[in-house]
């Protein structure tokens, strides 16, 4: 027997963060705000990178706990990583973190 194949690291990284098809229930928004829960975001910080009011945000929020059958944030976060939506080293995007700091 032969040295044992290494799995590219490409391939893993895909593994990692393709969603699961419990994310797929989510809309696109909410997938990304969920993302952004994920990261560590406060609701003004996201309705600023999504460009909704932060009524919208919680209320989009509220409905993917929902989906999620979780009841807080810290719950929603989990949710998030183990279901492909976020990953541990995940950032925001230079875009996400200008709107950020220009609310």
């Amino acid at each position: 027997m032969g040295q044992p194949k290494s799995i590219p690291q490409n391939f893993v990284y895909w593994i990692t963060i393709t969603p699961r098809p419990e994310a797929a229930r989510l809309t696109p928004v909410q997938a990304r705000i969920v993302r952004l829960v994920a990261l560590g975001c406060t609701d003004h910080q996201i309705a600023a990178v999504v460009c909704r009011s932060v009524r919208s945000v919680r209320r989009h929020e509220a409905r993917a706990m929902k989906k999620a059958r979780v009841t807080d944030r810290a719950a929603l976060a989990r949710w998030a990583l183990d279901q492909g939506l976020s990953h541990p080293n995940d950032r925001l995007s230079p875009t996400e973190r200008r709107a950020i700091l220009e609310s």
